[in-house]
């Protein structure tokens, strides 16, 4: 199970689940022969919902039939949008898929077949729009039984992610001089979900088959890091994913000024916030400045054109205590975007399109009075 998949199905699955609804969270799927399309749930038995909600509709005539057919036999099928497919950068490891000229009008063709669309993010909404299903916007939330807190102070700097899904983000840190900084104060920097060392080999080919994992630029050689300033773990089973947050101090969150990036989720702040530590992030992005006036996590932000202003925060968050002060702040307003609060959201959108489609009302007021 991927990020996605957790955060934008198997969350919200499982508390209505809870609300008195059979709800299934799976990777497999199937058409029988008369269209309906079934899924194998975790109880390893194949079922027949009446709403189907993915994450990954596929990219293949095949798929796109198997969509039209569960519809014409009464299925409700919901298509979700957590990423900008139409403008990913050709530093982004998935850039080839959504660039096949074969492939990428087909999975359009499947969102358009679908009786609804949820886009994580507004700017995700306004393109799925153009498609032509009803679109539905709901937010990241987090789960902060799964991610904890703890105390930031005397922690590394820090970045949390794999380096094969990024534009050139690490590269702002590069011109920050992010490397003197480290040096000037005796600091080193933790990476956690590094995809290169010989010890995870397996785990990196079974989640972007490459030849040469070696031709990836490691986090040190894009952020100008020499080896000796970086500590990494490597990446994880995504049910492990948690502990790479222990070890961070304050959270970067450094943003290339690309369309792909201007569409993303508020996720890796919400994230940080959870983990109870600071966050800085580039300027500008929309949904970070939702993310601090919305859901009130303090976002402190540097201007991609001026990358040095990023240095002007790490200055001041050497204090341990004005770490721990804004990490409980934050944590706080993650507490408040727990998905236990936001669940309900998914179960609204759910039936508005079920119920536009045809098909059964979930019977909300009822599933939220059981919950």
């Amino acid at each position: 199970m991927g990020a996605s998949l957790y955060y934008r199905g198997a969350l919200a699955a499982a508390y209505v689940a809870q609300a008195g609804f059979g709800g299934w969270v799976a990777e497999r799927c199937r058409s029988r022969k008369d269209g309906t399309m079934e899924i194998y749930g975790q109880d390893h038995r194949w079922h027949a919902p009446d709403v189907v909600w993915t994450e990954f509709l596929g990219c293949t005539q095949e798929d796109l039939d198997a969509t039209r057919r569960a519809r014409a036999n009464g299925q409700v099928i919901v298509g979700d949008l957590d990423d900008d497919v139409w403008q990913v950068p050709k530093t982004n490891d998935a850039h080839a898929i959504w660039s096949d000229r074969t492939s990428r009008p087909l999975y359009f063709e499947q969102l358009a077949a679908c009786n609804g669309v949820i886009c994580s993010t507004i700017d995700l909404c306004y393109k799925a729009l153009r498609l032509g299903p009803p679109v539905f916007l709901i937010r990241n939330a987090i789960d902060t039984s799964w991610i904890t807190a703890h105390d930031p102070a005397g922690l590394p700097v820090s970045w949390i992610g794999s380096t094969p899904w990024r534009a050139n983000d690490l590269r702002l840190l590069r011109a920050a001089g992010l490397s003197q900084w480290l040096d000037d104060h005796g600091q080193r920097f933790y990476h956690g979900g590094e995809m290169v060392p010989p010890e995870v080999p397996a785990i990196a080919r079974a989640i972007t088959p490459r030849a040469a994992w070696a031709e990836y630029p490691s986090l040190a050689d894009q952020a100008g890091l020499h080896g000796d300033q970086v500590v990494a773990k490597p990446n994880v089973p995504f049910a492990e994913y948690p502990g790479l947050w222990h070890d961070v101090g304050v959270s970067l969150v450094p943003l290339e000024d690309v369309a792909f990036n201007r569409a993303k989720s508020w996720l890796k702040g919400l994230e940080s916030a959870a983990a109870g530590v600071p966050v800085v992030a580039s300027a500008g992005f929309p949904e970070y400045n939702d993310l601090r006036d919305e859901v009130g996590v303090v976002v402190r932000t540097f201007r991609n054109a001026r990358p040095k202003e990023l240095l002007v925060h790490l200055d001041e968050l050497l204090d341990p205590d004005l770490r721990r002060e804004e990490g409980a702040a934050n944590r706080r307003a993650a507490e408040r975007y727990d998905i236990r609060h936001k669940w309900t959201e998914w179960l609204a959108v759910l039936d508005q399109i079920s119920r536009d489609a045809g098909g059964p009302a979930l019977r909300i007021a009822e599933a939220v009075e059981a919950s």
